[in-house]
């Protein structure tokens, strides 16, 4: 048994969802993990904007292919062909893929039409005495609002979900801005009105999956934005 495409899709896209039994699966099943990545890629393209580049028309020879795999298909023996649950899959994983190939071209008309982020200020997140991980905060002005975008590696797997804070620079006063996706990366936006200057500090915690909102006091990553 593989996972389905439901669960496929929420990994991809980073959903808080109790992940064990897929992450079991995952380390020993080479088909769900590829997919995975692959659904991944068109999730971060989505999101974070193509460059130029990615949105080049592909030459015929590519088309030709398609058209030509899709007749051979069609001419191969019955018993050849896969079975009918592995068509059906492969189906709906095309057709989430699909959907994210919309969603980036979509959003790469609105990044050619518009200009790209201002980013504001930056910092490197590192890790707090104990803890592991790394990686980097950008501010960003974004479609007349600010937000922050994460890039995180190193943080170890299992026993909660990681949630991104802004603090203030004595650390008594948090504000949350969501999650921190599986695969590190991430555009979080600040809520309207906020100012950052008050806010300076980006917090990456550790929390468990108790259903209390607020910080759990298992910060691993840290980092202060100039002002």
């Amino acid at each position: 048994m593989h996972l389905d495409h439901e669960q496929l899709a929420l990994l991809a896209l980073g959903e808080d969802i109790d992940r064990s039994d897929a992450d079991a699966h995952l380390a020993r099943c080479t088909t769900c993990t590829r997919e995975l990545h692959e659904l991944q890629g068109v999730v971060e393209t989505a999101r974070y904007g193509p460059s130029a580049d990615q949105l080049l028309e592909p030459p015929p020879r590519v088309w030709d292919r398609i058209v030509a795999d899709l007749e051979d298909e069609a001419a191969a023996p019955a018993r050849a062909r896969p079975h009918r649950w592995w068509v059906h899959r492969r189906s709906m994983l095309l057709a989430s893929v699909a959907a994210g190939l919309i969603g980036v071209l979509v959003g790469g008309l609105g990044v050619s039409l518009n200009e790209r982020p201002e980013v504001i200020a930056r910092t490197a997140l590192t890790s707090l005495p104990g803890k592991a991980g790394t990686g980097s905060a950008t501010l960003q002005r974004l479609d007349g609002g600010l937000a922050v975008h994460l890039d995180v590696s190193g943080l170890p797997a299992g026993g909660g979900y990681y949630q991104v804070w802004l603090l203030d620079p004595a650390a008594q006063k948090l504000i949350s801005l969501g999650n921190l996706t599986s695969t590190g990366t991430g555009t979080l936006p600040l809520p309207p009105g906020l100012n950052p200057a008050r806010y300076p500090v980006v917090d990456v915690s550790l929390e468990p999956r108790d259903g209390n909102p607020a910080h759990s006091s298992n910060s691993f990553l840290r980092g202060r934005l100039p002002t």
